[in-house]
């Protein structure tokens, strides 16, 4: 069995605990899938995800990347400046949206600047950045299939942010991926399908990483996706910098990503927690994601989220017609 957890760390995730239990809940699901520390029918992988997948910036150099070389930028001789005759208007009160949360917030608006005064000034200036890992997406439709190569790469993403954590390869060592878990943050906007991708992409058996058993070989492969929101971003090839509040281009990417990695030449499973999602319409999407209905759950609290994790490791997982509860 290839088991890979794709876990949302949107910014989210950051109230009520919401990180903090699902962090909690898919240890416990390796510890499940791993009793004793020990399994070596089985190996797990992770993607933690924002509006972008982070990979290691080792892998630079490899064939199957571009426009992933070091950088070297040039600045212009400048000055920072400050304004002590700007005047500013009252402040009014207003409702701003965070990873498709709504919030409101204190806002003084400038009426007027006044003569900017320079405080510091600073010589032209050059220098080497290296690619910190993001990856952004390839035109559609190639965004909806895993396989990579030199003559079709994957885009390395710049000057786009993302607090997001490396994903990490599969693995016989439960400790490992469990200290990646544990290292989580919640941060950013959302978007789901490049980490569903990712997941396909960690299990299969060829490029980028090649570490999965063959396809349809006899070894089982599962992807577990946990998310607590709709879609917000979409793409903008290569990178996810399009607002897409109702979700309507990248829930139809997300769509066809799941039905390529459940069909036959392919055969992976899916399990999608729903975890306090209001949205309806990416509530239809990951239940019709996962691959049967019991293999899809929506997670009202906390509690029901760290239930579902439980359930989809109970000893009858999984709940597959034809497949035998192990003894």
């Amino acid at each position: 069995m290839e088991v890979v957890l794709a876990i949302d760390t949107t910014g989210s995730m950051s109230p009520n605990n919401k990180l903090v239990d699902a962090k909690t809940a898919a240890k416990g699901l390796v510890d499940t899938i791993f009793p004793g520390g020990v399994n070596s029918r089985a190996r797990i992988g992770l993607v933690p995800f924002d509006r972008y997948v982070r990979i290691d910036p080792a892998l630079k150099t490899a064939p199957w990347l571009s426009s992933a070389a070091d950088q070297t930028v040039n600045y212009d001789a400048y000055c920072d400046y400050s304004y002590p005759n700007i005047v500013y208007g009252a402040p009014t009160t207003v409702t701003r949206y965070y990873d498709g949360v709504a919030y409101t917030t204190t806002e003084t608006p400038v009426l007027d600047y006044g003569t900017p005064v320079p405080t510091t000034c600073y010589p032209a200036s050059s220098y080497v950045r290296a690619w910190e890992g993001i990856v952004g997406s390839r035109n559609y439709p190639q965004d909806l299939q895993a396989d990579v190569s030199a003559a079709n790469p994957v885009p390395a993403v710049w000057d786009s942010y993302s607090n997001v954590r490396t994903l990490s390869r599969l693995t016989t060592d439960p400790a490992a991926i469990k200290t990646q878990i544990d290292n989580l943050t919640a941060d950013g906007e959302t978007y789901i399908p490049s980490a569903l991708l990712w997941a396909w992409r960690l299990l299969s058996p060829n490029a980028p990483f090649s570490d999965g058993a063959g396809y349809n070989s006899g070894v089982r492969k599962v992807v577990i996706l946990m998310t607590d929101g709709a879609n917000t971003f979409a793409p903008s090839y290569p990178k996810h910098e399009t607002p897409d509040a109702l979700g309507a281009v990248a829930n139809g990417i997300l769509a066809d990503t799941c039905s390529n990695m459940k069909g036959p030449s392919v055969g992976i499973t899916i399990y999608a927690i729903a975890f306090m999602v209001s949205d309806l319409n990416i509530r239809n999407v990951l239940q019709n994601c996962a691959s049967q209905p019991v293999n899809y759950y929506n997670a009202n609290s906390n509690a029901e989220m760290a239930a579902a994790f439980a359930a989809i490791g109970s000893p009858a997982w999984p709940k597959e017609s034809g497949v035998c509860t192990p003894t």
